[in-house]
């Protein structure tokens, strides 16, 4: 069940980003509190963030149950159907990768988005995305490889050097 605490907290937000009174929270709070008394805090809590990512309007009731049961607006995928996603990839399917290869005697840097290979990234890589295990292996086993940099866990942006941007590449 959704807390009392985490349906406050969802309002505040709300009118927080969306110019609401601040009376509107207490107004709307026992409403919200039997709404979501079937849902967890957790999925209140990233249907909410999912909405204000995406929408310019304060959310209905129904447009974060909506989100919830997989029936996302405007494209916005639902959340409760949503395969598990790691922190290797920010829990968003998606990495970032960097290629430095050497071309005709010049370095080369190329920044890449690849699909993570946890079970949310592999759904995002489909058909002729390439699958980043596979991506990584060939770039590393390519004669002109320098480096190769891949987001992580621990380091969830590349950097500027490691990126190529205006820097020196150190072999890695």
């Amino acid at each position: 069940m959704a807390s009392s605490e985490a349906v406050a907290s969802a309002l505040e937000t709300i009118a927080s980003a969306f110019n609401r009174h601040p009376s509107w929270v207490a107004r709307c709070t026992p409403l919200w509190e039997r709404e979501f008394g079937t849902r967890t805090d957790g999925q209140l809590d990233r249907a909410l963030r999912v909405w204000i990512r995406n929408e310019a309007k304060a959310p209905a009731i129904a447009d974060l149950h909506g989100l919830m049961d997989g029936e996302g607006r405007n494209g916005t995928p639902g959340l409760v159907n949503r395969p598990e996603a790691c922190a290797s990839c920010q829990f968003i399917g998606w990495r970032q990768a960097a290629w430095h290869r050497l071309d005709k005697g010049r370095l080369r840097a190329g920044t890449f988005a690849l699909p993570c290979d946890c079970p949310l990234g592999a759904t995002m890589g489909v058909g002729s995305v390439p699958r980043m295990a596979a991506t990584l292996a060939m770039w590393r086993s390519h004669p002109a490889t320098v480096a190769v940099h891949i987001t992580d866990e621990d380091n969830p942006v590349l950097t500027k050097e490691e990126r190529g941007v205006n820097a020196p590449v150190k072999p890695g």
